[in-house]
């Protein structure tokens, strides 16, 4: 028996870097991701890797509620439950003064950093 037999998981930020290590982990484990991310690309190559009787993609940000909510009834849809979550989306901004901080680049990522994970 695997750690994660039976568990299912709702995995952000999922399609590349650290979020596509964890649902590589889970999955290789024996349990199921519903996957979001904005890259669909990457959310296609996971799909090929491991296909999609444990795994679930969707193509939405982590900051709009709308596609968080269709991701997680994606998952209880599928895998019947979701077991637990792991935020992995995020954004890095630009280095520059504050004074010339673009205020759209901050209000980008306080809606992915902050306002995703919430």
């Amino acid at each position: 028996m695997s750690r994660f037999d039976g568990k299912s998981y709702f995995v952000t930020g999922a399609a590349n870097g650290i979020g596509a290590a964890v649902c590589r982990k889970i999955l290789s484990e024996g349990g199921a991701v519903s996957a979001l991310d904005v890259d669909a690309a990457g959310l296609t190559a996971l799909e090929n890797e491991f296909g999609n009787e444990r795994f679930c993609g969707l193509v939405g940000s982590a900051s709009d509620a709308s596609d968080i909510d269709q991701s997680i009834n994606a998952a209880i849809e599928s895998f019947g439950a979701v077991d637990g979550a792991v935020c992995c989306a995020g954004l890095v901004g630009v280095s520059s003064p504050i004074h010339e901080y673009p205020l759209e680049t901050f209000d980008q990522i306080m809606d992915v950093n902050v306002r995703g994970p919430f």
